[in-house]
C-alpha cells in the first residue's frame, strides 16, 4: 500500500468454549504487524497494532443500516454493473469499490439526488470485490461477483 491507499479488516474474537462461562468471554488480545511505506527514510517500515476483543452484554448495540444499496447484475458478466440507491444520495457521499485483498479499485464521489450509477467494468478482473457506500455517519456494504 502507497499514503493515501486505504484498507479494512473484519477481525472477530471467537469465545473460547474450552473454557467456562463467564471466563470464554474473557477480553481478548492479539497482535496484527502492519508494514507501510516511510517516505521520509525510503524505507518500508512495521508498527504493532494491539487489538483488544472485549465482551460486555450492556454494551452491544444492535447495528441498524440506515442506507441501502444495490449491485446489479450480480454476479456480473458485462462490460459494467449498475449501483442502485434506494434512497436519493446526500452531499459527501462515496462509493468505494475494494478487491478480495482490501485494495480500493474504485472510488467515486457522488453527487447529490443520484439514484442509479454506472460503473464500467473494463480494468476488473474476475472475481469478488466489495462495494463500500458511506453516506455521512452511515455505512453500508455489498459483495459482488464478477464472471466473464
Amino acid at each position: 500500500m502507497y499514503p493515501g491507499d486505504s484498507t479494512w479488516f473484519d477481525i472477530r474474537f471467537k469465545p473460547d468454549l474450552s473454557k467456562p462461562y463467564p471466563l470464554r468471554y474473557a477480553t481478548r488480545n492479539a497482535s496484527l504487524i502492519a508494514t507501510y511505506y516511510n517516505p521520509k527514510e525510503a524505507r518500508n517500515d512495521s508498527t504493532v497494532i494491539t487489538l483488544i476483543g472485549s465482551w460486555a452484554k450492556d454494551k452491544v448495540k444492535k447495528f441498524q443500516q440506515v442506507f441501502f444499496f444495490a449491485i446489479r447484475p450480480n454476479p456480473a458478466s458485462g462490460n459494467s454493473v449498475i449501483a442502485s440507491f434506494m434512497q436519493s444520495i446526500e452531499k459527501n457521499t462515496v462509493l468505494q469499490i475494494y478487491d478480495v485483498l482490501g485494495r480500493q479499485v474504485y472510488r467515486n464521489d457522488l453527487m447529490f439526488g443520484v439514484s442509479d450509477l454506472e460503473i464500467t467494468l473494463g480494468s476488473f478482473v474476475n472475481g469478488t470485490y466489495y462495494a463500500r457506500l458511506i453516506s455521512g455517519a452511515s455505512i453500508s456494504t455489498q459483495k459482488f461477483e464478477i464472471m466473464r
